[in-house]
């Protein structure tokens, strides 16, 4: 499947959760992270078959959906032409499709909270939002998105590499290896929970595939082999990137919501 990325729970155990939902919880974006609660509150109850807001890849189906969002005013600043990357995704599980309307247009009190709920059941049904003379229809997907233009996979490992000196073997090594269809050098945000009162956000690499002699012959047959071979023929270790300048851990507060049928509906504040 091929689309146009747009923007990739509460935790109990440690879990993978989406770049999104790291988001929130790094900037402390409490009255979105009770929105998103409450509407992931009625998907696990009403709606298990979909896929998750909190775990997805946010998607539109062509360029010209995406581009069509740039200017609206209920889109984020940052939604501009240069920041749209058309991606090759791969998911094993059926993407979600839904009318994005519905939450941009949602009624929100001063708190910028979520004031009735009724609309979602109708978001998570996939039916165009009656509200607005065009539909914007955003897909959620669990998957892989690699990006599908070679000289911006490029331009990215070139940033990372500046970004983190000491990790150039490994950083190379991600991006073979995802073009060799394997899935080492992914980053995903994870939850703590060390205690009661606390949630710690991280971020765990995954090298499984570099272990894989499948994919490691794959990544032998690619045109940049030989640089990284000769890179690790040079040195004799590397470190993975450090991510811990991202990481934070928060306190966490609950509040009973009536629209959610008094579900306790999480809330954190920075603990430094």
């Amino acid at each position: 499947m091929r689309g146009l990325l747009a923007s990739s729970n509460y935790a109990g155990s440690p879990q993978h959760t989406s770049f999104m939902y790291a988001g929130m919880l790094q900037t402390a974006n409490n009255p979105r992270l009770f929105n998103e609660s409450v509407i992931e509150y009625i998907r696990e109850r009403e709606f298990s078959d979909c896929v998750s807001r909190l775990e997805a890849l946010y998607a539109f189906g062509s360029r010209a959906e995406a581009e069509a969002r740039i200017g609206d005013q209920d889109w984020p600043p940052y939604f501009t032409r240069e920041n749209l990357v058309e991606m090759n995704l791969g998911c094993e599980r059926v993407p979600t499709i839904v009318d994005a309307n519905w939450i941009t247009t949602a009624d929100l009190g001063p708190d910028k909270r979520i004031t009735e709920g009724a609309w979602i059941g109708s978001y998570w049904r996939g039916e165009r939002c009656p509200n607005c003379n065009t539909p914007v229809w955003e897909v959620l997907a669990e998957g892989v998105a690699v990006i599908a233009n070679e000289s911006l996979r490029r331009k990215c490992n070139d940033q990372l590499e500046k970004q983190f000196p000491e990790s150039i073997i490994p950083i190379l090594m991600a991006r073979l290896g995802s073009e060799a269809g394997g899935h080492g050098g992914q980053v995903y945000p994870m939850l703590l929970r060390p205690d009661e009162q606390t949630i710690r956000l991280t971020y765990t690499w995954q090298n499984a595939d570099f272990l894989d002699p499948e994919i490691i012959e794959r990544i032998k047959d690619h045109p940049d082999a030989p640089t990284l071979g000769k890179l690790m023929s040079e040195q004799e270790s590397w470190k993975i990137p450090d991510f811990s300048d991202f990481m934070r851990s928060f306190k966490v507060g609950v509040q009973a919501v009536s629209a959610a049928g008094d579900k306790f509906i999480p809330s954190v504040h920075s603990n430094k």
